[in-house]
């Protein structure tokens, strides 16, 4: 397999591999403080909503809450990980192909896994 110390990844993503780790830390920060506020919020929505005047906006209210807590842990176990393949040698590495993943795409996205080719070749096959 193919590591960040292979000559043929661009040597600019290893100069910004300490700047990287700082972003994802700080990035896993705020996703863990978004998941314990919308842990919080559909706690407080489903103690409200078994109230018998209820209309049902807080049961849709609770939905909704419940959908962007799925997407925020999501968010949170990718950054996860993107933080494993930092300590384990494989970031910026697609998951699939090996090959690096373009600087500017990490750029955009921190904890992307996968290269932009694979990433569309797995979205077609969904």
């Amino acid at each position: 397999m193919t590591t960040l110390a292979d000559p043929t990844t661009p040597t600019t993503l290893l100069d910004r591999l300490p700047n990287r780790r700082v972003l994802l830390e700080e990035q896993w920060r705020q996703q863990v403080a978004a998941v314990v506020e919308l842990s919080y919020d559909a706690l407080t929505l489903a103690h409200d909503a078994d109230d018998a005047h209820d209309d049902g906006s807080r049961v849709s209210e609770l939905l909704m809450t419940d959908r962007l807590l799925a997407g925020a842990r999501q968010q949170l176990v990718e950054t996860e990980a993107a933080l494993a393949r930092l300590d384990d040698g494989t970031y910026g590495l697609c998951a699939d192909c090996t090959r690096g993943i373009n600087p500017e795409r990490l750029e955009i996205l921190p904890a992307a896994q996968y290269c932009v080719a694979c990433q569309a070749d797995r979205s077609c096959r969904r």
